[in-house]
């Protein structure tokens, strides 16, 4: 189980004292870091692949408990940070903490409030508070999760808050590095810095599936077998973790269905195995959905407008095929170019380009 990390009003957390009514200094802030640090370490043990192998019983009984828990100190530390703002707000008297846009997700939300953010302890509490509501809403959805409920409701709801702890600390961690000139302990990522490298994740993996066409009967054996072994290695990939649950699950049922065929007394049915390699390249479509999150729609018209913009003739500039390599995933041919050996031609960038931008809209061309 989880240790305490931050406990209540009348007791010594880790690292900081802290009691209800005291007004903290500015320079105390930092002390929340630690602590903060501790219990996103905590969250980094959990290894989410073994959970989702299980069934759904199994998979409630190990991590929804230490879901709980680890929600129950978030939401005390993050408490105690909001206190210590709110108790130097009435020292230094400011604005308020801000509400977020109530359209916008936890994620982006939160993603804007750190880019908008003021070093200040207004900064730190702005963001402290949008994690604090967001917390609050995960434990109550972690109540609603019981026995009969499905692996895709106990993975995806448990996880999905592990990771809103993650984010929401390590925005606090980045706000209050600002406001007291130290360094941040904790890494914060944004969305798009997250959506890219998912992105980046499906497009070499859609490539080591396809690359060889469609299988022969007399193929499917080969086809299917380095299938799984793409399936095992994007498993093990960093950005494995930040799929999303519903296609994770999907991708692990299909591991679970080649390697079945693969077994000696179940590899003559080619029929079974021509329908298996079907829905691996049907879902490798649909992994290309990625393409429509709002971060990437809005960075990927920025981008292109930029490099249609300073993209003139003989060979590209290392730069321009840097930023055009954060397109990768958006379309197979300019994969394919990109992974060709350089230089590349400028011209023929351009011209990969020039469709791709007229099909995401007027914004890219601008």
């Amino acid at each position: 189980m989880v240790d305490e990390v931050f406990l209540g009003s009348s007791t010594e957390g880790p690292g900081f004292p802290r009691s209800t009514g005291v007004h903290l200094r500015a320079s105390r802030l930092k002390d929340f870091q630690r602590p903060m640090l501790d219990l996103s370490s905590k969250i980094a043990e959990i290894d989410i692949r073994k959970i989702e192998l299980l069934g759904a019983e199994e998979a409630r009984q190990a991590i929804h408990p230490v879901a709980l828990e680890l929600v129950a100190a978030a939401r005390r530390l993050v408490g105690g940070v909001v206190d210590a703002c709110e108790a130097l707000r009435e020292e230094q008297p400011g604005q308020a903490a801000a509400a977020s846009e109530p359209s916008l997700g936890f994620e982006l939300a939160l993603d804007l409030a750190v880019e908008a953010g003021d070093s200040t302890v207004h900064g730190v509490e702005d963001v402290a508070f949008l994690v604090q509501l967001e917390l609050r809403q995960r434990a109550e959805r972690l109540t609603r999760i019981g026995e009969g409920s499905t692996v895709l409701t106990v993975v995806g709801e448990c996880e999905s808050a592990l990771r809103r702890i993650a984010k929401g600390l390590g925005a606090i961690d980045l706000a209050i590095a600002r406001a007291e000139e130290v360094p941040p302990l904790l890494d914060f990522s944004s969305e798009l810095e997250s959506s890219l490298l998912v992105r980046g994740a499906y497009a070499k993996f859609r490539t080591n599936l396809l690359a060889h066409g469609t299988p022969r009967p007399e193929e499917l054996y080969g086809f299917l077998r380095a299938a799984g072994t793409a399936i095992a290695v994007l498993v093990g990939w960093q950005a494995y973790p930040l799929l999303r649950v519903r296609d994770r699950l999907q991708l692990r049922e299909l591991q679970q269905r080649i390697l079945g065929w693969l077994r000696p007394e179940n590899r003559d049915d080619r029929t079974e195995g021509a329908r298996i390699w079907q829905d691996v390249v049907t879902f490798v479509d649909m992994l290309m959905h990625v393409n429509r999150r709002q971060e990437l729609l809005e960075h990927d018209a920025c981008r292109l407008s930029e490099l249609l913009a300073e993209l003139g003739e003989g060979a590209a500039s290392e730069g321009s095929v840097a930023r055009a390599r954060t397109l990768l995933g958006l379309d197979d041919e300019l994969d394919a170019f990109l992974a060709a050996a350089g230089p590349h031609d400028a011209r023929a960038l351009r011209d990969l380009l020039a469709p791709i931008a007229a099909r995401l809209g007027p914004q890219a061309g601008t």
